[in-house]
C-alpha cells in the first residue's frame, strides 16, 4: 500500500507543480499586459486631470477678471444696451442749444457698434455751451462720439454749429 501512496504522492505532486506551472505562465501572459496597459492608463488619466486643474484655475480666474469688468463698467454696458431714441436725444439738445436739427447720414464704415451718424445743425449763445454739451453727453443713455470737423459760424446775435455725431449700441 505504501508503494501505491507514493506512486499516487509522486503523481498528484507532479500533476499539483504542473498546473501551478501553467496557472503562473496563464498569469503572466494574460494579467501582466493588463497591468501594464492598466498604468499607462492611469498615468493618461493623471495628465489629463492635471491639464483639467489648470484649466479651471484658468477659467475661474478669468471670470473673475470679467466679473470685475463688467462691475467696473457697467454704465458702459447698460449705454451699449440702451436703443437711441431720436426725441429723447433732441430734448437732451435742446438744454443746451437754442435749435436743433438730426439729419441722418449713410454709414459707410463697418464699426461695429455703429448704429448711427447723425449731422447736428444748432443755434447756441456762446461755444461755452457747445462744450457743456459734449461734456453732458459721457451721462448720457447711449455712447455717443463728437466727430470733427466741428464747424462754427458766427450769425448776428447767435452761432451757427455744425458736427457730426457717431451713436453707437448694441441694439
Amino acid at each position: 500500500m505504501n508503494k501505491i501512496f507514493s506512486k499516487n504522492l509522486t503523481k498528484n505532486l507532479l500533476f499539483s507543480l504542473f498546473c501551478v506551472l501553467i496557472t503562473s505562465i496563464l498569469i503572466m501572459w494574460l494579467i501582466f499586459p493588463q497591468i501594464k496597459t492598466y498604468k499607462t492608463l492611469l498615468a493618461k488619466k493623471q495628465n489629463q486631470e492635471r491639464i483639467n486643474k489648470e484649466h479651471k484655475t484658468q477659467e475661474d480666474y478669468l471670470n473673475g477678471k470679467l466679473q470685475t469688468f463688467m462691475q467696473d463698467n457697467e454704465k458702459m454696458i447698460s449705454m451699449y444696451e440702451h436703443k437711441f431714441d431720436e426725441k429723447n436725444f433732441e430734448s437732451f439738445c435742446s438744454k443746451f442749444f437754442n435749435t436743433v436739427s438730426l439729419n441722418y447720414i449713410q454709414d459707410k464704415t463697418d464699426e461695429k457698434y455703429l448704429k448711427y451718424i447723425l449731422k447736428v445743425s444748432t443755434n447756441i449763445d456762446s461755444p461755452v455751451y457747445f462744450y457743456d454739451f459734449v461734456k453732458a453727453l459721457e451721462n448720457y443713455s447711449n455712447i455717443i462720439k463728437v466727430e470733427f470737423p466741428i464747424s462754427f459760424k458766427a450769425n448776428s446775435s447767435e452761432i451757427e454749429a455744425i458736427f457730426n455725431i457717431k451713436v453707437f449700441s448694441s441694439k
